[in-house]
């Protein structure tokens, strides 16, 4: 069976190479811009590195015609240099035959020296006229003019300063304003013009949010050392913008009453949640490598107070990762660039091993990072990170560096539908209390800042002590049910029954009976057998049901050796 060749158009082939032209770099330079533009005009002939071809390129050259890519490369350096130079120039560098190259690694164009392939007419003119009056440089001029475009160099991504702040998406922006002042707009001409912007506006990653001296709100950028509002500045590189109009005056005692009811009587627990979130405006200039990790059952106030930083910080700049997609989810990482916020709600209880990634992300580390269909580029995360879980997975990872970077805080009190909750809390809160949260959080920012940390400590060994009783739900229904007694035992079958019935009363994971019965001898609990009624039964030796239990009071009747 014969395959089809594929054949492409002069154009399209072309436009694939001037593609190629365009994003080759050697040495963090654009090498084919660069010998383009400087080299035609000094009549030098260009080399063409074959092996420097993408496989697209390759793939497209394969079996073609040699006049057919003598045209195609032709085309594609000449209309690379019009939009640098105009198309006035390069009437004059075709006229006087200047465009010279030759292909090296590769026998496709015979290692010959190729010039101008003397195009028909309107072929002549689809590269000379496509940019006349105005050229696209004019068009790209004219959009620079109107708007303000910074491009990362590592990944080509181009932002645009809108009110303060610098927003992503610039190409889309180029996109539609190409259609309003190009008559019969083509995909061609704006893919030129958002490369000449592109070239034109490259700036360094690092030097957008490393400023942290002001913060910008919707009414003003906040001075930080004065508590003025300013004008905002275009020259202020920052994505990050905070949805509030700054009020100094402005106070949060609705908020700090819900704090309250759901975290009473621990008054330690709610100055850490209050400073924890003080922690976020300490950007990158104190980094206290602490994560903080709320957990409790559903229906206490963990997710509504995340929703309530989300709203604070707006939704643009918090990322929501979770700790297993860090070390699991090759693109998951990058989301956190730029972002002042991670938020995770509800973690999975699956077990994490190696923490390694994590740890490096909540220390600042530089790692690298990939957004998809872009370059690596490296990343030191500012963001401060927020985690809840109903049930705290099992952590593997057996270093105190994992667990001197997790804050646990517990949420014990339930806001049960009818009786003690209110729907929709979070918005009713931020509808009034925006601006004084952020003044309470200034202020307890000021606070760490003295002290160097928060007020109250969690030693290394507290941490991995809460963590193991909360993701261990076996050793938690033992403490819960069951006392010890050197005489007592308790009927496999019926002890299983029971712990179902916890696990679904709760909404924990339900063992199975094999796994179950595997588990509990790592306890201290060994099965035995008894003579009960007359009949052999196998027994959980050495424990008994415990009567003070309310739990157990109320799930497990005949509270006696065995049921």
């Amino acid at each position: 069976m014969t395959l089809e060749k594929k054949t492409y158009t002069d154009s399209a082939m072309s436009d694939e190479i001037k593609e190629f032209f365009n994003r080759f770099k050697e040495n963090n330079s654009y090498k084919y811009i660069e010998l383009i533009d400087s080299q035609i005009i000094q009549n030098k002939v260009i080399e063409i590195d074959y092996n420097e071809f993408t496989d697209e390129v390759k793939g497209m050259l394969e079996n073609q015609s040699n006049e057919k890519i003598h045209t195609a490369i032709y085309r594609a350096m000449a209309e690379t240099f019009q939009t640098r130079h105009g198309s006035g120039e390069l009437n004059e560098i075709i006229t006087q035959d200047m465009i010279k190259f030759k292909i090296i690694n590769s026998d496709i164009l015979e290692l010959k020296i190729w010039s101008n392939p003397k195009l028909p007419e309107y072929d002549y003119q689809k590269i000379t006229s496509e940019l006349e009056e105005p050229e696209l440089s004019e068009y790209a001029k004219s959009i620079m003019s109107d708007y303000t475009f910074k491009t990362f160099e590592d990944t080509d991504e181009v932002l645009y300063c809108s009110k303060g702040v610098y927003e992503f998406y610039g190409e889309v922006l180029i996109k539609k304003e190409c259609q309003k002042i190009i008559p019969e707009c083509t995909k061609h001409q704006v893919s030129e013009i958002i490369g000449i912007i592109q070239r034109e506006t490259y700036t360094k990653r690092s030097l957008f949010n490393n400023d942290f001296s002001k913060l910008v709100f919707e009414n003003g950028m906040f001075e930080r050392s004065t508590g003025k509002l300013l004008e905002y500045d275009k020259d202020f590189l920052t994505t990050i913008k905070f949805p509030i109009n700054y009020d100094s005056k402005a106070r949060c005692p609705r908020f700090i009453k819900f704090l309250k009811g759901c975290l009473h009587p621990d008054s330690k627990a709610i100055i850490t949640v209050i400073e924890e979130m003080a922690n976020i405006l300490s950007f990158d200039n104190l980094n206290l490598e602490i994560s903080g990790m709320w957990i409790g059952d559903g229906a206490n106030g963990k997710s509504t107070c995340l929703k309530i930083i989300e709203g604070i910080l707006g939704k643009k700049n918090c990322s929501h990762v979770s700790i297993h997609a860090m070390q699991n989810q090759r693109f998951a990482t990058s989301q956190l660039d730029g972002k002042p916020v991670n938020i995770y709600a509800d973690i999975s209880n699956r077990e994490l091993n190696n923490l390694g990634l994590f740890k490096q992300i909540i220390s600042g580390e530089t790692i690298s990072v990939e957004k998809k269909n872009k370059d690596a580029f490296d990343l030191n995360s500012f963001a401060k990170h927020f985690f809840s879980a109903n049930e705290m997975p099992d952590i593997k990872d057996n270093s105190d560096g994992a667990f001197r970077r997790i804050y646990v805080t517990k949420w014990e009190n339930q806001f049960l539908a009818g009786v003690n909750r209110i729907e929709n809390l979070a918005e009713i809160i931020l509808e009034k209390e925006k601006s004084g949260i952020f003044n309470l959080m200034l202020e307890n920012y000021k606070t760490i800042q003295k002290n160097k940390g928060f007020r109250y400590k969690q030693s290394i060994a507290k941490v991995r002590e809460i963590i193991k009783l909360e993701s261990d739900k076996l050793l938690e229904f033992i403490n819960e049910t069951l006392v010890k007694d050197p005489n007592g035992y308790i009927i496999k079958d019926q002890m299983y029954e029971i712990n179902v019935k916890y696990c679904n009363f709760h909404s924990y994971e339900v063992y199975t009976k094999q796994k179950f019965g595997a588990n509990l001898p790592t306890y201290g609990i060994h099965d035995d057998v008894r003579k009960i009624n007359g009949k052999t039964k196998r027994v959980w030796f050495g424990y008994v049901w415990n009567d003070k239990s309310e739990w157990v009071k109320g799930n497990v009747s005949g509270l006696i050796k065995y049921i």
